[in-house]
C-alpha cells in the first residue's frame, strides 16, 4: 500500500517503515482513532482482559508428537456450531462467548502434550458434542509436509 501510495519506492522500503510505525506504536493508535471515527468503543480493545469469558473451557492436546499435515476446517465448523457460534436453525442464539483457538497450524511441528487447539461455551455439555466432531480433525504425521504458498504471486 505505501509503495502504490507512491509513499516509497519499492516494497522493501515499505516494509522497513511498516515495521518501524508498528514498534512505535504509531499503527495502534491510527486504529484507535479509526474505530472511534466509527462509533466504536475502544474500552473493549483497551480493557480486553477486562471482558466477560465463556465459563467453560477445554485445551485439547496432542496425543503424539509430529508434524500438523492436515486440519479438518469442516469439523471445526460443525463443532463451533456445537458450541454455540453458529446456529443449527433460526430461532437458536448464537453465544458470543463460544469459540475455538487454533494453538497449531497445517505445517507446525508438535510434541505429546501441546496444545492443538482450545474450546469455549457456557455449557459444559456443548464442550462435550463439540469434541465428538473434533475427533481426528487433526493429521499428526512423521514427516514434515511441503511449506504451501500463502501468496501465489505479487501483481505489479
Amino acid at each position: 500500500m505505501l509503495k502504490l501510495g507512491g509513499k516509497v519506492s519499492g516494497i522493501d522500503d515499505g516494509i522497513i517503515i511498516a515495521r518501524e510505525k508498528l514498534k512505535d506504536g504509531s499503527v495502534y493508535k491510527k486504529f484507535l482513532e479509526i474505530v472511534e471515527i466509527q462509533n466504536g468503543d475502544i474500552k473493549y480493545i483497551n480493557d480486553w482482559k477486562d471482558l466477560k469469558r465463556a465459563k467453560y473451557s477445554k485445551a485439547v492436546k496432542a496425543d503424539i508428537s509430529g508434524y500438523v499435515s492436515k486440519i479438518n476446517a469442516y469439523k471445526f465448523g460443525l463443532a463451533s456450531i456445537e458450541l454455540g457460534c453458529g446456529r443449527k436453525k433460526v430461532s437458536d442464539k448464537i453465544d458470543y462467548l463460544a469459540g475455538i483457538i487454533l494453538n497449531k497450524k497445517s505445517g507446525n511441528r508438535v510434541e505429546k502434550g501441546d496444545i492443538l487447539y482450545t474450546l469455549f461455551a457456557e455449557d459444559e455439555a456443548k464442550i462435550l458434542h463439540a469434541e465428538k466432531h473434533l475427533n481426528k480433525a487433526f493429521d499428526i504425521t512423521n514427516k514434515a509436509s511441503e511449506n504451501r504458498k500463502l501468496i501465489l504471486d505479487i501483481i505489479y
